[in-house]
């Protein structure tokens, strides 16, 4: 489907929409606002039109939108897309380009610790406490082995605190990464993934 012209054509004109509309917008607000070819019709309108001919059933499921300096990165089966936002000047477009492909394979769900629910940390600790006092340690050491199991979820979950996903190009964290270009970081990210 993601292949198809004319999907294309509704989803570009579906994004042109929801990008100059001022502010953010529900899925709901999308399909009211006038469909940038015709501004009689609305993008409701252009996805029944497209819905009504290749008898798919299709819905807009989530909208995001970011400002500001931007990449994006479709991955090649058409099924996952980043958007990423960096502020500062230092980078280039291979820069960009690779931490979307990263994000891509590497799902974070964070941005950085700060961004991370204090309630799915406290899990990871009763989990590793448990674990540990299972299997006989000592007390003492119990929680040092959670504090190292926690940096580790840290580690694979964070995006700032993932290794970067091609050790060829760069060994080392993200936050690594972009500290060796300087004046840039990240603002924001999105992964979007069909059925996601």
């Amino acid at each position: 489907m993601a292949n198809n012209p004319e999907f294309k054509t509704l989803a570009d004109a579906l994004v042109t929409a929801a990008a100059t509309a001022s502010g953010p917008v529900t899925s709901d607000e999308l399909m009211a606002l006038p469909a940038p070819s015709d501004r009689s019709r609305t993008c409701r309108d252009l996805l029944n039109d497209l819905v009504n001919k290749i008898r798919e059933n299709m819905k807009v499921a989530r909208i995001d939108k970011l400002q500001g300096r931007l990449a994006s990165y479709v991955h090649f089966n058409g099924k996952v897309g980043v958007l990423l936002q960096v502020e500062g000047a230092a980078g280039n477009d291979e820069l960009l380009a690779d931490l979307c492909m990263h994000i891509t394979a590497m799902k974070p769900s964070a941005l950085s610790r700060d961004d991370v629910d204090a309630a799915v940390i406290e899990k990871e600790k009763e989990i590793a406490k448990a674990l540990a006092l299972q299997s006989g340690k000592p007390e003492s050491i119990v929680e040092k082995i959670v504090l190292g199991k926690v940096n580790r979820w840290y580690s694979e979950h964070v995006l700032l605190e993932q290794e970067f996903a091609n050790p060829d190009k760069f060994k080392g964290s993200i936050s690594k990464l972009l500290a060796k270009y300087g004046d840039i970081k990240i603002a924001a990210y999105r992964r979007l993934e069909v059925g996601g």
